[in-house]
């Protein structure tokens, strides 16, 4: 990434109101380490129980880092909610040609392109804790920053969903205190109010009811019509999966009766000959 756009990103500074933490009483835990990693990037978030944290994050562009931002600040545990307080950022960049080679800036932190997701929702599973926040995030691929589709929770229920977690994890900060398998159910209370109809009690089953081959912009899908919509909890933001894992429907338009996601067909010419009419799907195998 050439160095001087990625400065760019960060020369602006507006200054936050001051946050005496002490004015507040802070509820103490252990050091937790909170981390995930994409193919484009990861984030760390470090909390430390004198009521510190630091904060990584650091994108990459083939197997190399373009910049690492790290942020220094305070934190609040108030019941199941953190809220960081952060204070300053130190932005390293490092060179194209050579990763052994890198620069550090220190900035006041205030700046947009330096901002964090500061408000999260400590969820517990057994062995397993998440921080989870109401704001969408984004990501850098290369020098172009891509903002999230989703917040933390619907990402989460997305997993939830599908039966990947409590076994593998998303894109948001997970703690583990040992590899030991989960064996209970989540206790759904601890997700608010606004994001709890997003974690289905029950996978829900579906049938093929109508097929049709589409051309968006210039590419060939099929378009799936599903036997169930809004009166049987099908939202736009679930997927459903054929039995042998083959063939992914990602919901993009839903009524009170019937809902409609598409296969692509780039890939797969022959989805017309192997799946059909009638064909179940289920969000959870």
């Amino acid at each position: 990434m050439n160095i001087k756009s990625v400065l760019f990103l960060f020369v602006i500074v507006i200054f936050l109101p001051n946050y005496n933490i002490n004015e507040r009483s802070i509820e103490k835990i252990d050091s937790l380490k909170f981390e995930y990693e994409t193919i484009s990037h990861g984030e760390e978030l470090n909390l430390f129980n004198d009521g510190s944290f630091i904060y990584h994050y650091y994108p990459y562009y083939y197997y190399k880092y373009s910049f690492i931002k790290t942020v220094f600040g305070n934190f609040l545990k108030e019941k199941n909610k953190i809220n960081l307080f952060p204070e300053k950022v130190e932005i390293e960049i490092f060179s194209e040609g050579d990763q052994t080679k890198s620069e550090k800036r220190i900035i006041k932190y205030g700046a947009d392109s330096l901002k964090i997701n500061s408000q999260y929702t400590l969820i517990t599973w057994e062995n397993k804790s998440y921080l989870l926040a109401d704001e969408t995030k984004g990501f850098y691929v290369g020098s172009t920053f891509v903002k999230n589709d989703y917040n933390d929770f619907i990402t989460f229920a997305k997993s939830y969903n599908e039966g990947r977690e409590p076994e593998e994890d998303g894109p948001y900060f997970v703690n583990k205190t040992s590899l030991s398998k989960i064996s209970s159910d989540l206790d759904l209370t601890q997700i608010p109010f606004e994001w709890r109809d997003y974690f289905l009690k029950k996978p829900i089953s579906v049938f093929i009811q109508n097929i049709k081959k589409i051309y968006l912009y210039e590419e060939e899908y099929w378009l799936i019509e599903l036997d169930k919509g809004k009166d049987h909890n099908v939202s736009d933001f679930l997927y459903f999966s054929t039995q042998d894992g083959r063939y992914n429907v990602k919901i993009d338009s839903v009524n009170s009766k019937v809902s409609y996601g598409m296969i692509f067909a780039k890939f797969d010419r022959n989805i017309g000959e192997n799946i059909k009419i009638g064909t179940e799907l289920r969000t959870k195998w």
